[in-house]
């Protein structure tokens, strides 16, 4: 028997991922290896003594009610029954978190969490079985990646709030940890497809073998492809025209964004004894997918992005006199992205009055870099009031290749056109094209009493860039009641300005001066969170935050009247606040809801001396899910919706004028059925997405205004599963 009722005493359903299809207890905490049926046989006693472990928060596996912070597990039963293909797709569940899909690069996911945003989503640290994915050049989740396949995986852990005491760099506001499987997680073998409209295909594969006597292997591979072009909002400007002294209007209307995505990855895993060894690799290809849309009219916008990604990694886990436990984590990973962007009869999309001879216009990009991790930690069990954890850490970034052409050439006034290679080659050599970071991390959970946990710690990461960074944290878990938990933290993060903010941002896609004297972005927050279980079948959590960040990293003009000319500065601070209330009810074995809302309230941003309101973020969101399970049959319904969005006003300088902007709210709602063993091991499924709209659209951007498509147009799929 625990000698601290705080261990071991997970709820089958606690505050998880963020009202997500919460198929039988998504969630924060769920019992990953029961299923529902089973969890309601067993007395409130055996219930409150299931354990729910969680490694992220203590880098250790952790009870979910101990674990110092506010972290949500999404299961693989749940990416089954609600039908989640990536993490983009199961983040939006997350209490304060919304991801849709970049309007400024066109390909990649943007991830906002609770107010927190940026063009490459630097604020996130993606993990995969605690090795971060994040590069460290651009800094980005999903720089180099339109999305995350979820095959091969255990559980997604998030833990929202600050954890650069832990993780360094990009725990800024959230850290994602995606677990994987490994042999005894899944069945031996078996294969999935999906088919469906707008060129939806999705094929995953899995095969466990014995290497050997020791060993045992898992090896995977999937595709994913969808063509589903979305529309985009109108947009009515007006240029200046020097010849007549006024402004001209020069709309974009009636365009769409081809959205024609491509996704594989395929890997495999080794596991002896106390070594873990894996590689992957994924990759994507964007056709036809750009920010900016073209004219239904004009066929001729021709876009191609590609990512490429290669990653190993080994870890081991030595006992060290029964008692302690060192564990050594080493990867190696090469990123790479190429864009191919070319637009022909460019007047088509502009208006034809101003441009009456057409246009085109070139942009070829290539970067490649690499990324050494090596981290060493150790456990140790100090009494049984005692446990600390100790460690060192070094992380190697270069740039192998960074190559831009751009060019735009005259054409005809029919409009027809070949665009001819560029005479204008850049091939940009850094001065410093490797960045170094030495870290030391120490953390110390302390229980002086029965009731009490204390958990301390920090951090020290040193830049080649910059000086020393120290990131405390302290986090204190009370149980004055069986039935009642509360959680108080204070933390400071940062987030280290990346290469092209401080060395060049010609791949940016905006014109902005680079400035290598740029401080790292902190943060402080302080958070509480308060979680009520009065039965086996209800559980209800709060949770208040408050963040103060420093130094913001944006554009500040160099000249007045003139916004292409600005420069990288840490321009000033910010502060927003936010509650997270979380509901699951199980009234039967067979039913359970999840509830959600989030409130973020952004303060406005002082920059440069001078405040502004904060755009494109949306002060409420609602997630919402019900599962139904009877025989054979198993139903999950799912929502997710944002509103009261911070609208963008309109915009007027000495040569550009916008109209405001009304940011609409929007509603997601999505369906999945399937049946289970109607012939051996086969399973089938049909999925409904986006049931509200047939069709979908996203606004357009201003710089640094937030605004990503909600999601894609109603698509309907049937798919079948087969174990071996």
């Amino acid at each position: 028997m625990n000698r601290h009722p705080l261990k071991n005493k997970g709820m089958t359903i606690a505050p998880a991922l963020t009202g997500l299809l919460l198929c039988f207890w998504l969630g924060s905490s769920r019992v990953a290896a029961q299923d529902t049926t089973s969890i309601f046989r067993l007395s409130i006693e055996e219930l409150m003594n299931v354990s729910v472990e969680v490694s992220t928060a203590m880098k250790s596996a952790t009870s979910y009610d101990e674990a110092p912070a506010a972290v949500y597990v999404i299961t693989r039963e749940d990416i089954d029954r609600m039908g989640l293909r990536t993490l983009g797709a199961a983040l939006n569940f997350v209490p304060g978190f919304t991801v849709g899909k970049s309007i400024l690069s066109g390909h990649q996911k943007n991830i906002y969490v609770r107010g927190e945003f940026s063009s490459l989503s630097e604020g996130i640290l993606i993990l995969r079985d605690g090795q971060r994915l994040n590069d460290g050049i651009t800094g980005g989740a999903m720089a180099f990646t339109p999305d995350y396949l979820l095959d091969n995986v255990k559980q997604i852990e998030v833990l929202r709030g600050p954890a650069s005491a832990l993780y360094g760099a990009n725990a800024f506001v959230a850290v994602v940890n995606i677990i994987s499987g490994r042999p005894g997680d899944a069945p031996r073998s078996f294969f999935s497809t999906q088919a469906g409209n707008r060129g939806s295909i999705d094929l995953h594969g899995q095969h466990t073998l014995t290497v050997g006597k020791k060993a045992d292997a898992v090896v995977y591979a999937s595709l994913f492809q969808l063509d589903d072009p979305i529309k985009q909002r109108d947009i009515h400007q007006s240029i200046y025209d020097s010849t007549s002294d006024t402004f001209i209007p020069r709309d974009f209307l009636n365009r769409t964004n081809r959205e024609k995505t491509l996704l594989a990855n395929f890997g495999a895993s080794l596991n002896y004894h106390n070594l873990e060894l894996d590689a992957y690799f994924d990759g994507s290809r964007s056709r036809n997918h750009w920010g900016s849309g073209s004219a239904s009219n004009a066929d001729s916008l021709q876009n191609e992005h590609q990512t490429k990604n290669f990653r190993m990694g080994a870890k081991y886990t030595a006992a060290l006199m029964k008692k302690h436990r060192l564990t050594t984590l080493a990867s190696y990973s090469i990123h790479r992205s190429k864009n191919d962007y070319k637009m022909n009869n460019f007047r088509s999309v502009l208006s034809p009055d101003l441009n009456p001879s057409g246009a085109s216009f070139l942009l070829e990009s290539d970067l490649q870099t690499s990324t050494l991790n090596m981290e060493s930690f150790a456990e140790l069990n100090l009494g049984r009031d005692h446990r600390t954890v100790l460690g060192l850490h070094v992380q190697v970034d270069r740039i192998e290749k960074l190559e831009s052409n751009v060019g735009a050439n005259d054409v005809n006034s029919d409009g027809i056109f070949d665009i001819q290679a560029s005479d204008d080659s850049l091939e940009i050599l850094f001065g410093r094209p490797t960045n170094t970071v030495y870290a030391a991390f120490l953390q110390h959970s302390w229980s002086p009493s029965e009731r009490l946990i204390v958990t301390g710690g920090t951090r020290f990461d040193k830049y080649t860039d910059f000086d020393l960074r120290v990131s405390p944290r302290l986090t204190v878990v009370y149980r004055p009641v069986r039935s009642f938990i509360v959680k108080g933290l204070y933390g400071r993060a940062f987030r280290a300005p990346t290469f092209f903010e401080t060395h060049q941002s010609d791949l940016n896609a905006i014109d902005v001066i680079e400035n290598p004297n740029l401080k790292p972005e902190t943060i402080e927050t302080w958070e509480m969170q308060l979680t009520l279980k009065p039965s086996v079948s209800l559980s209800f959590s709060v949770n208040a935050f408050l963040n103060d960040v420093q130094h913001v990293i944006r554009p500040v003009a160099e000249q007045s009247g003139v916004p292409t000319q600005s420069k990288f500065q840490n321009a000033g601070s910010r502060d927003w606040r936010g509650v997270e209330i979380d509901l699951q009810y199980a009234p039967q074995s067979n039913i359970t809801f999840f509830g959600n809302y989030s409130y973020t309230q952004a303060a406005d941003e002082k920059l440069a001396d001078v405040e502004d309101p904060v755009y494109g973020i949306p002060q409420h969101s609602v997630n919402l899910a019900l599962n139904l399970t009877r025989g054979k049959y198993n139903l999950n319904l799912n929502t997710f919706s944002r509103f009261g969005w911070n609208d963008v006003p309109e915009y007027n300088s000495s040569t550009v004028k916008l109209d405001r902007i009304d940011l609409i709210p929007y509603t997601i709602v999505n369906a999945r059925l399937m049946v289970k063993n109607i012939w051996k091991s086969l399973t089938l499924s049909l999925d409904i997405y986006n049931i509200l709209n047939r069709e979908s659209y996203f606004t357009d951007d201003r710089v640094f205004v937030p605004q990503a498509i909600a999601g894609n147009n109603r698509r309907f799929t049937a798919g079948a599963k087969y174990t071996f």
